[in-house]
């Protein structure tokens, strides 16, 4: 499941990214996330970015794989929780 919406100004929120865990590691989190870059450079996104926890290694490690990069660390941002928003610019 993919959970987004584009933005005023070309931009690209991704909110929500999963999978069954049954189906991890055969591919279907790239093909997902294939699906959204593709939507959002269709309706003129020039950047897309998501929010995640800096304690989940497996979602870090899948966006930085997916060509995302860390762009910003938000220190007790929502509930004092910590937050990190990745980003990818689509050329």
């Amino acid at each position: 499941m993919a959970i987004g919406r584009i933005q005023e100004g070309g931009l690209s929120d991704l909110s929500w990214i999963c999978t069954d865990p049954l189906v991890q590691k055969k591919g279907v989190g790239k093909k997902l996330i294939s699906e959204v870059l593709e939507y959002s450079k269709k309706r003129g996104c020039h950047k897309i970015f998501a929010y995640t926890f800096p304690f989940l290694a497996p979602a870090l490690n899948f966006y930085i794989k997916s060509g995302f990069i860390l762009e910003a660390y938000l220190r007790k941002h929502w509930y004092k929780i910590d937050f990190v928003i990745m980003s990818k610019w689509l050329e």
